[in-house]
């Protein structure tokens, strides 16, 4: 059975390792450019990249500019995500991260209207700069799709997320205002959680480990369990040095 796995913590925790664990072969969408950091602790028949050509340009780009070729990436990668779903080699697919998967998605949505606007005469300067909400429709339809597929297709998919701070409303000074509290969420798109069967929250824990074939030693880090599948009885439990073998162990031993 294949599941949706939605990872949250900070740099550096073990999440884009985690998905390397899974049996079978990894195909790693690396949206961050952030992956080898991750994967020269595995042998290179484990997995596959994929990298977006990176786009020189955007760092002149302002907002209310004109979107280049962001739609066409979206294309790309739908393309190639097809062609995975489809494919006997792979068994679980990474998006790493799932932020910049919503982002390319909603993004290349916004191009689209920018150059139906210019079709119909608008001038550069005036096409507009964002989504209004009623929009983000066909991109949430989008990305809804993208976790069925997997399943349809019985593939493994794993969201990498980082994480934010969560804004609480206080009185400073006598005004009301916005901070950031200790607590953080999930950085990405709002219905990842409903989405996933497992949503996983990765820490640093002190002391390193071996790792077989490897020469350095690598951090320790905890995977706590934040939604499983199988219920209730698994939320707040924690695995040390979590792998896709020790999850299942668990979930079978808690979850009947």
């Amino acid at each position: 059975m294949s599941y949706i796995y939605a990872i949250q913590g900070p740099r550096g925790s073990g999440k884009s390792s985690f998905p390397l664990t899974f049996p079978g072969k990894v195909h790693i969408f690396d949206l961050e450019y952030g992956a080898h950091r991750a994967v020269w602790r595995v042998d290179k028949s484990k997995y596959t990249l994929f990298r977006l050509k990176p786009d020189i340009n955007r760092m002149k780009m302002v907002k209310g500019d004109q979107i280049f070729g962001e739609a066409e990436n979206w294309d790309i990668i739908c393309d190639e995500y097809m062609k995975l779903l489809q494919s006997d080699e792979y068994s679980t697919i990474v998006f790493d991260t799932h932020f910049k998967l919503w982002r390319l998605d909603h993004r290349a949505e916004l191009q689209r209207k920018q150059e139906a606007q210019l079709v119909k005469g608008t001038k550069v300067e005036d096409i507009r700069e964002s989504l209004q909400p009623i929009e983000y429709g066909t991109p949430n339809q989008q990305m809804e799709s993208m976790m069925e597929l997997a399943q349809v297709f019985n593939k493994d998919l794993v969201l990498v997320n980082h994480e934010k701070p969560i804004y609480i409303t206080t009185i400073v000074n006598g005004r009301s205002q916005s901070v950031a509290s200790r607590e953080m969420e999930l950085e990405g798109w709002s219905k990842t959680e409903n989405q996933a069967d497992w949503q996983l929250k990765t820490t640093m824990i002190a002391g390193t480990i071996a790792t077989p074939g490897v020469e350095a030693t690598l951090p320790k880090f905890n995977i706590e369990i934040i939604k499983s599948p199988v219920g209730a009885q698994l939320v707040g439990m924690s695995i040390e040095n979590a792998d896709h073998e020790k999850l299942e162990r668990l979930a079978r031993a808690k979850g009947g």
